[in-house]
């Protein structure tokens, strides 16, 4: 079996489980009868990923359990030794680690795990065959109406935006024009990927014009 990521609430987990492309729930508050079945099974595979976590949980737990039984059942026979021996005490405490020692054993571990395994990837993939098998209806009914209102919303912003980039624009090319014509062209300046007041460094104010700048390569800016 494939392992790699299991899925949480907001996306990835990682853990060592069963490998399959899992985001986080593309339908986290549906509106269609579908939406809501995708939903319930995608929680379900959500509830799976638990179950493999609390496996590993019982693991650690067992272990740790073991060493305070052994401890507790060491200091019960010293005590014995030295006051008189309680064999129901010691019974009880021996049981103890019996039983941690069983629950620690890595056979066990491994049945509960690949239990735990075996449900959560039956669950995912009731999932993800739902979406394939509903695909059209779910994209229709889930979220063509929040395409159609995102995508307005975007082309109205661009519009807006457009003449603001064209006079950013339009204003470091006169600002580059100027100092080019009296210092040369510096490679090291031109427009930020991140949009910042569009001048050139200060330290090209006072620059004196490149060695090799020529009247050419001034004019092929």
């Amino acid at each position: 079996m494939p392992t790699g990521n299991i899925i949480g609430s907001s996306g990835f987990i990682a853990m060592n489980a069963p490998s399959v492309a899992f985001p986080a729930n593309p339908i986290p508050a549906p509106k269609t009868r579908l939406g809501k079945e995708a939903k319930r099974l995608y929680d379900a595979a959500i509830e799976a990923a638990q179950r493999i976590r609390e496996a590993r949980e019982a693991a650690t737990e067992a272990a740790t359990e073991l060493i305070d039984a052994k401890a507790a059942l060491h200091a019960e026979i010293e005590r014995g030794g030295r006051e008189g021996r309680d064999a129901d005490r010691e019974h009880e405490l021996a049981t103890a680690v019996a039983t941690a020692g069983l629950l620690k054993d890595p056979a066990v571990f491994h049945v509960r795990e690949e239990a735990a395994r075996t449900a959560h990837e039956a669950a995912v993939h009731d999932w993800s065959q739902f979406i394939r098998a509903n695909l059209p209806e779910l994209l229709t009914g889930e979220m063509e109406a929040e395409a159609e209102r995102v995508s307005a919303a975007l082309v109205e912003g661009l519009a807006r935006l457009a003449p603001i980039e064209l006079a950013y624009a339009q204003f470091h090319k006169r600002a580059q024009d100027l100092v080019v014509t009296a210092r040369g062209y510096d490679p090291a300046w031109n427009l930020a990927a991140v949009p910042e007041p569009p001048l050139p460094p200060r330290g090209l104010y006072h620059a004196n014009a490149l060695p090799s700048e020529t009247r050419e390569s001034r004019e092929t800016y």
